[in-house]
């Protein structure tokens, strides 16, 4: 132990050390009086360069720990953003109503390739496939006597939903078991065994039967993804967009239709394997309307490939919210925070005009006393409404702040100070 002098810095020649005779417990020169007496009571003494590694390690953990921190947030984040915009809709018509996986992934047939991805416009799917032999990683042709399984995975897009009471089968083609992992409204995974695959299926051909257009390039709808490619079990569509009236056709970049505007397509169908076409076969549009649909003589014979040129009518005209004509948009819907109440995680305008999720942090599962807590919320137009350029948010406790979107999307932060007493 050290026994200091009240008013110095520096240890005094009645310092004592030990526990025997030595530099310390000798009277004689003051050999620690250059020393800084510590603060706050007795500490090891360090050098110079060994307290500098300390508050290196001190800060480097630090770091580490801020880092982690930051990552874990970002994942948090980046999920919720990522499927923000498969919330349910109000407006039943974006509920998808077509569940026969024979539409998606045509059951197995000799000589036919399998289907590995699609895209449609309210949906993706990816199907993983195997065999006896295992896993195919790669592009490959069913073979016949051969007992296939898939794990196929589908997604929504563009805010449409699964009926949760509706199951994915095969309703039009005999398979064997097809069990369903889970009804999300946004996301679906199966594991189907099928049949083993006929071995006479290789020598007969097979007559395309489905003409409807709406099944593979659907009429535009505003802010839907164009359709510009697809590959099906029996047929390879392309297709190249143009605004009617502009000869340019319109770029790769080109992912959503806009409001208010007429499109044309030049629509391309060849056909897959073994598959024709019926010569004397129409492709038309039985669930959607079009403006005008022209056939175009392909170089190939008809019974290979079908081209045509169709041009829709215009897509519906969005209405403008948020401007100066329509005020600023409420959200009152969001409660300010009370005690004790669980944090909302989604908010749906009463009139179908947008709807959003919410993210709130800190991130507790019921409101705290005592707390700000502040609220990131995602909002998203609902069908036939756009956000004025010149938007507004208000809310009866808070200031909404808002970040820049492209009319479809925006991102509001309210920042509550302290949270209600509960009831």
């Amino acid at each position: 132990m050290f026994n200091y002098s009240i008013n110095r810095r520096f240890v005094t020649k009645n310092s004592f050390a030990g526990n025997g005779r030595g530099p310390y417990n000798s009277p004689g020169s003051d050999l620690l009086s250059s020393l800084p007496a510590p603060r706050g009571g007795a500490r090891l003494f360090l050098s110079a360069r060994s307290r500098g590694s300390r508050r290196l390690s001190a800060v480097f953990f630090i770091l580490c720990f801020f880092f982690i921190f930051l990552t874990g947030c970002t994942d948090f984040m980046g999920e919720d953003w990522i499927e923000a915009r498969n919330i349910p809709e109000v407006d039943d018509s974006k509920i998808i109503s077509d569940y026969d996986l024979q539409s998606y992934v045509p059951a197995p047939v000799e000589g036919q390739e399998a289907l590995l991805f699609l895209i449609q416009g309210n949906l993706e799917l990816t199907a993983a496939w195997r065999d006896d032999e295992g896993e195919k990683t790669d592009s490959f042709a069913f073979t016949g006597g051969v007992v296939y399984q898939a794990d196929i995975t589908i997604k929504t897009k563009n805010g449409y939903t699964f009926d949760p009471e509706k199951s994915f089968k095969y309703y039009t083609s005999p398979v064997g078991d097809q069990p369903e992992d889970d009804f999300d409204t946004a996301l679906r995974k199966l594991s189907v065994t099928y049949l083993p695959v006929p071995a006479t299926e290789q020598d007969r051909k097979k007559l395309i039967s489905n003409y409807d257009l709406q099944d593979y390039v659907p009429v535009p709808v505003t802010r839907e993804i164009p359709v510009k490619s697809l590959k099906r079990g029996d047929m390879f569509v392309e297709v190249s967009w143009k605004e009617k009236g502009n000869s340019t056709e319109l770029p790769d970049t080109f992912n959503s239709f806009k409001d208010n505007t007429e499109y044309q397509a030049e629509i391309t169908l060849t056909v897959n394997n073994d598959y024709f076409f019926d010569p004397n076969m129409v492709f038309y549009y039985s669930q959607g309307v079009v403006a005008g649909q022209d056939i175009i003589e392909p170089v190939e014979p008809p019974e290979l490939v079908r081209k045509l040129a169709v041009t829709y009518n215009c897509t519906e005209k969005a209405t403008m919210i948020g401007g100066p004509d329509d005020g600023s948009i409420s959200l009152d819907v969001i409660p300010h925070p009370m005690a004790g109440n669980l944090p909302p995680s989604i908010v749906n305008d009463p009139d179908g005009k947008y709807t959003g999720v919410i993210l709130w942090y800190p991130p507790d599962d019921t409101f705290i006393a005592g707390t700000g807590y502040t609220a990131t919320v995602m909002l998203f137009t609902g069908p036939g409404y756009v956000f004025d350029k010149g938007w507004a948010f208000s809310h009866p406790s808070v200031t909404p702040t808002s970040s820049p979107t492209d009319g479809t999307i925006v991102v509001v932060t309210l920042s509550f100070l302290t949270t209600l007493p509960a009831d």
